[in-house]
């Protein structure tokens, strides 16, 4: 772990990037709770009152929309909905993925000649068609939200995590584990776990930003979180009316979804890195020539 923090401290863009989405989970996880109920105050007499105005309190440092609510408080609010979409989705569709995919790949046979035409069969679909077609069926509710974002993107943890499986399963420490006596699961989760987990976890930080996204453009077209609870996509939908007036009810919201997914690109690229020994060196000589650079200097 300490090895991880120095090389996160040396690489500037991955460190930002990981204080921006501290910053964001503070937000959306202790903050938006809190002010949840005040943002949805209504005050005629602010209405679609421009941003940067000092005047009208802290609240309105973003502006306010149509019936005077801030726009900062609101997206703070819809912080917590948008994350707790996007984060819990990217994890639940690792674990069931990642498990689908090791004990396919290990144990092989019918169940994984089952479960792999079922990713076919998901993959083949646009993931956009396929969210529209569901939640059209569907009530458009958070949960239904995360369960049709769980199924969409569970085909790519299957595949990955049983592609490492298929190409580590005939190494000789795995030999070694059957020869001793260890069972199928035990292998799967001490041996073969371990080697699958670091590509998982980059692909996790960099499907939260596109579920984001994804989630953002749901909620745009009518299909996402309902009223009275907003996403981030949800307050540019709102906002797109008045686009041409009051820009700022669009582009805040919308300036908030790019900079956390550019973000979380970002720090999974530098996890990438990080958890490959092939690519670690690039991360750890960095941090080794800043230091010569700066000695040098001094």
């Amino acid at each position: 772990m300490k090895n991880y923090l120095s090389m996160l401290l040396v690489d500037r863009p991955a460190l930002v990037s990981a204080m921006f989405l501290a910053a964001i989970v503070v937000v959306a996880f202790v903050i938006a709770p809190i002010i949840a109920e005040t943002a949805q105050l209504q005050n005629l007499r602010l209405r679609m009152q421009p941003p940067f105005q000092w005047e009208n309190g802290w609240a309105a440092l973003l502006g306010t929309d149509a019936l005077g609510r801030s726009l900062l408080k609101r997206m703070i609010a819809a912080s917590n909905i948008t994350l707790t979409i996007a984060v819990t989705s990217a994890f639940l569709t690792a674990f069931i993925g990642t498990a689908i995919g090791i004990a396919g790949g290990y144990r092989g046979g019918f169940a994984d000649s089952i479960a792999m035409r079922f990713a076919d069969v998901i993959l083949s679909f646009p993931m956009l068609l396929l969210a529209l077609l569901f939640l059209y069926l569907l009530e458009p509710a958070i949960t239904n939200i995360i369960l049709l974002l769980v199924i969409g993107r569970l085909p790519l943890y299957m595949r990955v995590a049983r592609a490492e499986t298929l190409s580590n399963r005939n190494m000789l420490y795995i030999d070694a584990a059957r020869g001793l006596g260890a069972s199928g699961f035990s292998i799967c989760l001490n041996e073969i776990a371990p080697v699958v987990l670091p590509t998982i976890a980059t692909l996790v930080a960099l499907d939260i930003g596109f579920l984001m996204l994804l989630e953002s453009a749901l909620s745009f077209l009518g299909l996402g979180v309902q009223s009275p609870n907003v996403s981030w996509g949800g307050l540019v939908a709102e906002g797109r009316r008045w686009i041409s007036s009051s820009w700022w009810l669009t582009v805040f919201p919308g300036l908030a979804i790019f900079l956390t997914a550019l973000s979380s690109n970002v720090l999974s690229n530098w996890l990438r890195m990080a958890t490959d020994p092939a690519q670690r060196w690039r991360l750890e000589g960095q941090g080794k020539g800043r230091e010569l650079a700066e000695r040098g200097q001094g």
